[in-house]
Order: structure tokens, then sequence, then C-alpha cells
């Protein structure tokens, strides 16, 4: 899975985008990269298309939505999905 780990070096918070299996595993990558990195949080990573983490485009079927919020821990996403026919 794609994972967002949230790091922080002299009060700097980053972050490191890697493929793990496990956040365990991306732990240990974000700190084979930044060895004196202190780790904050991980957190899998789902949005976008061909495994890109941007938040441009999220529609799915009949209906528009507009992500108006993203972040490590949030995404807010307004819009109405319609329904039509059974």
């Amino acid at each position: 899975m794609k994972c967002r780990v949230t790091c922080m070096v002299a009060g700097k918070v980053f972050y490191v985008e890697c493929l793990a299996r496990n956040y365990e595993e991306a732990k240990k990558v974000a700190l084979a990269q930044h060895p004196n990195a202190l780790i904050i949080g991980v957190t899998a990573i789902f949005l976008g298309s061909h495994g890109a983490a941007a938040p441009e485009a999220a529609v799915d079927g009949p209906g528009v939505l507009e992500v108006v919020a993203f972040g490590a821990d949030v995404l807010v996403v307004v819009g109405v999905l319609v329904e039509i026919g059974f």
C-alpha cells in the first residue's frame, strides 16, 4: 500500500511517501531516508488515480463531488450523488 509518514526534524514537519506492506515497514523506510527524524504518524493513501495522492478529482459515477480539504487525518468531500432508476 502507499503510505504517508509524517516526520519531524528540528521542529519542521515533513512527509515521506512510500510503498510498504504495513505501517511498521513504512516507518522503517522513512527512518532509512531520514535517520534523525522523529516519526509523528503513518497513514495509508487511497486517493487519486494511477497511485497519485493528489485530491484533484474525486468523481465516481453519476453526480459531482469536490474535495474541499485534504490532510493526513482529514478528508472533506462536498457534493451530491444521484441514483436514477432501479
